[in-house]
């Protein structure tokens, strides 16, 4: 099976997120640049990336507000 190169490229993407592990520094400067703080666990991916590739479900564990 060949992606597409738009495809491919998402996919390459999203495995390099994946496997990058930030720095807990990292993850704090994040969390105070933005309006909310969402934690999530995947739940679900596609089976068929090809006729689904946008769409993963996702638990929402807990919401924190910056206020």
């Amino acid at each position: 099976m060949r992606l597409d190169p738009v495809y491919f490229s998402m996919l390459f993407i999203g495995v390099s997120f994946a496997c990058y592990s930030p720095s807990l520094n990292s993850l704090q400067d994040q969390a105070h640049l933005s309006a909310v703080v969402i934690e999530g666990k995947v739940q679900s991916t596609p089976g068929n990336a090809s006729a689904e590739p946008y769409r993963v479900n996702v638990k929402v564990l807990d919401v924190w507000p910056r206020n």
